[in-house]
This record gives C-alpha cells, sequence and structure tokens, in this order.
C-alpha cells in the first residue's frame, strides 16, 4: 500500500510546460554565398527549376541573371514533430523576380531571404532569426516580426528554456504561437505568415553555457 501511494505522486510535467519549436533552413547558392564572413545578395532575373528539389532544401528556385550566372534559394519550414510544412513558390516559369538574400555571422550564423515579382511585391520571406535577425528593417515593407509573451517555459540543466509567441505587425498585429501559421494582410495583400521557433533563456542557475542565443524563426508566403 505505501508503494502505491508513493506511485501515484509521482507526476509527468503538464505538456504546458513544454516548449513546442519548428526549424527553418534558409538554403542559397551563386555569386556572394557565404564563405564565413556576412553577406548582401540583391539581384534580378527570370525564374526556372520552380520549386525544384535540385538543392540542400525542400523547395528551390533558380533565378537566372544574364547568360549563365544563376542563383539558387531555397527553403525548409518543419512542424514540431520533423513533419515538413513548406509552402511552394507562388511564382512561375519565366516570370521576372528580385531576390535579396542576407547571411550574418556572429557567434553563429542567420541567413534570410526575401523574394519579390516584377511589380515589386513580396512574394515569399524568410529569417532563420539566430543570433539576432538576418533581414533588416523595410526589407519587407510594412512588416516587423517580433517576440511577443512567454506561454511556456521548459526547465533544463542550466537557465530555462522560454517560449514566445510571434508578433507579425502589418496592417494589424497577429500573435502566432510556434508551431503554428496563420493570415497576416501587409501593403493590402494577405500573406500566411508561420512561426516557427520564438525562444529565449530565462533566469537560472548561470551555469556554462556556449550556445544561449535566442531564436525567432519566420516565413512568410502569398
Amino acid at each position: 500500500m505505501i508503494h502505491f501511494l508513493l506511485s501515484a505522486c509521482v507526476t509527468e510535467p503538464p505538456d504546458a510546460n513544454i516548449v513546442e519549436t519548428g526549424a527553418l533552413q534558409v538554403c542559397f547558392e551563386g555569386d556572394g554565398a557565404s564563405s564565413g564572413d556576412d553577406a548582401d545578395v540583391e539581384v534580378t532575373g527570370q525564374v526556372s527549376n520552380t520549386n525544384g528539389t535540385t538543392g540542400d532544401c525542400s523547395r528551390n528556385l533558380d533565378v537566372h541573371v544574364g547568360e549563365g550566372t544563376v542563383y539558387r534559394v531555397g527553403w525548409t519550414l518543419l512542424d514540431d514533430d520533423g513533419t515538413d510544412i513548406t509552402p511552394d513558390f507562388d511564382v512561375a516559369e519565366g516570370d521576372a523576380v528580385t531576390l535579396l538574400y542576407r547571411y550574418r555571422l556572429v557567434w553563429g550564423d542567420a541567413a534570410g531571404f526575401v523574394l519579390r515579382d516584377a511589380d515589386d511585391n513580396v512574394v515569399a520571406a524568410a529569417d532563420e532569426g539566430a543570433w539576432g535577425s538576418a533581414l533588416e528593417e523595410g526589407d519587407v515593407p510594412g512588416l516587423s516580426v517580433s517576440p511577443g509573451e512567454v506561454v511556456a517555459t521548459e526547465a533544463t540543466d542550466c537557465e530555462p528554456l522560454e517560449g514566445h509567441t510571434l508578433l507579425f505587425e502589418g496592417d494589424d498585429t497577429v500573435e502566432i504561437e510556434p508551431v503554428d501559421s496563420g493570415t497576416v494582410a501587409v501593403g493590402g495583400a494577405e500573406f500566411t505568415a508561420y512561426a516557427l521557433r520564438a525562444t529565449s533563456w530565462g533566469e537560472g542557475t548561470g551555469c556554462d553555457v556556449s550556445d544561449t542565443t535566442e531564436v525567432y524563426a519566420w516565413a512568410l508566403s502569398r
């Protein structure tokens, strides 16, 4: 009987205290691709290999810039259980597009991109959001993304891991909790916004942790 009573007192932590995280990977190939330094590349060309699987990401897009010059951008979006939820790029073969790619190296690295059509309308954007944002203010006109409230705290051996919502501020403000998506209007156009990961480290034991970066990873698809 004593053994039964002791066993009955052991409970698992509630799911609300598990920080759910997905993953975002941005891929890029072409002149100016990172070789360990910061990179800022902006090119205009025509689309080929639309949503092709050639490349390191789930969806890849080639942009031909002049004869023989090709830039490739890609992305992979994963749910909290590793399921691939990557959307297609909303472009067709031969479309004229402008591709902006940024890469930042701090203690770790982060990459981001913005794809615009011939009318300068945003088609897709993504920011890995680790060690600071790769994209800069104004790269997606009319949109800012920032961490919201803490919705979960997960204990670790050192500092607790805190999970936030992400605030997508466009024509209005949409709050999305990872890993999920929602509709956000920017400049009168509607996009699907993906909150992949929004984590920071809270106050804790202060033990030696080498990787204590905040990660606010998001993507936007027309």
